[in-house]
């Protein structure tokens, strides 16, 4: 699958250099000083880092991505979504939220919650036999941006939301 690697640097750097080496399993699809979006071929571990330029200063940053092999649910990326509706609310918010879920017919779900600057999942929560979620968050999490990532057994959809 394809990889969004973002750079959220702030304050904005005057320029980016992504040190990202694609000579293996990892093949770059397209890159900006934006982003950069990546396919991984096989599982393992990558590091992948980028160099931020400031006036006469810059910073290196490196985060190591592992690529697991699929956990064997049916996934067809190919075949029509379940999901119709899926948004975070309110969003910014200071860590109390809901997540609304609407599919087109009833399914299991699994939600996690990622740290985009650190990696770290926040929360991994498995629900079953409804058509629609309305999920209520009260997290004790740092002010910073994250990825609340839906998985269904017919494909997967990322929501980014930023708590002050």
């Amino acid at each position: 699958d394809t990889i969004v690697i973002a750079n959220i640097s702030n304050p904005n750097p005057d320029s980016v250099e992504w040190l990202i080496d694609d000579s293996g399993s990892l093949k770059v699809v397209e890159m900006d000083e934006h982003y950069a979006r990546v396919i991984f071929t096989h599982p393992g571990h990558y590091t992948v880092g980028f160099r931020a330029h400031k006036g006469d200063c810059f910073q290196e940053i490196f985060k190591t991505i592992t690529v697991v092999d699929r956990d064997g649910t049916e996934d067809d990326p190919f075949g029509e979504s379940i999901i119709e509706k899926y948004y975070v609310y309110p969003n910014p918010n200071d860590g109390n939220f809901n997540v609304k879920i609407i599919l087109n017919k009833t399914s299991a779900i699994r939600l996690r919650i990622i740290n985009v600057g650190t990696g770290n999942t926040v929360s991994d929560k498995k629900y079953a036999g409804q058509k629609e979620y309305d999920i209520p968050y009260n997290k004790s999490i740092a002010p910073g941006v994250y990825v609340i990532v839906l998985e269904t057994a017919s494909g997967h959809m990322n929501l980014k939301m930023i708590v002050r």
